[in-house]
């Protein structure tokens, strides 16, 4: 009853939405965006990554401003991903070299140069920033060869049985549970800072 009172009392009135100094600060994922262990066809090499990095990620939050910004999900996806890969994390795929008659497929087309041109200078950007907030909080050093989700093991060598569909529904939740608390949690820091600034 409650909620749906706070519904009726909000003001949609369009003239009161203004543009924040303090909006980039909002914009992104402090924790994976949920859907990247959904859908895409390494969702279970991406959940077993986050589950190898969370507590390093974690620990780098302590420092709120530990970040210079929030990463987007893209950037998430390619980090998540490279992580994997360095892991061993991801399945083997055969090389698909050859076109359907055997021969070497090969791309066609006028912009290939420049179109490929582009692609690397966004992807070289891309993989800066993607540096610019992981690299300081996230080690590619040596791993443990167990693979735990709370107290369960999901994954132990290259066996990840422990991987169970139980347990992804609950990493899932636990990342949409984690971005929310954490935006609540920074907007009422932009909102109140005086009270955050207290020890009381």
């Amino acid at each position: 009853m409650s909620q749906n009172y706070a519904l009726e009392a909000v003001d949609t009135d369009s003239r009161r939405i203004f543009l924040s100094p303090a909006a980039n600060k909002f914009r992104g994922y402090q924790f994976p965006d949920p859907f990247l262990f959904i859908t895409g066809s390494h969702h279970q090499s991406m959940i077993l990554a986050w589950l190898m990095v969370q507590a390093q990620w974690l620990q780098s939050l302590i420092n709120a401003d530990s970040a210079p910004q929030l990463p987007i999900p893209q950037h998430w996806r390619n980090f998540l991903y490279d992580f994997a890969k360095e892991m061993g994390l991801l399945p083997i795929i055969p090389s698909m070299s050859k076109g359907i008659h055997g021969g070497v497929q090969k791309k066609k087309g006028k912009d290939q140069t420049l179109t490929k041109k582009l692609t690397n200078h966004h992807s070289c950007k891309a993989k800066e920033v993607q540096a610019s907030i992981f690299s300081s909080a996230v080690s590619l050093g040596k791993h443990s060869d167990m693979i735990y989700w709370g107290d369960v093991v999901v994954m132990q060598g290259d066996k990840d049985n422990g991987l169970t569909p139980n347990i992804m529904l609950q990493v899932i939740w636990n990342t949409f549970k984690q971005n929310f608390c954490y935006k609540i949690c920074h907007l009422d820091r932009h909102l109140l800072p005086a009270a955050w600034a207290s020890d009381s």
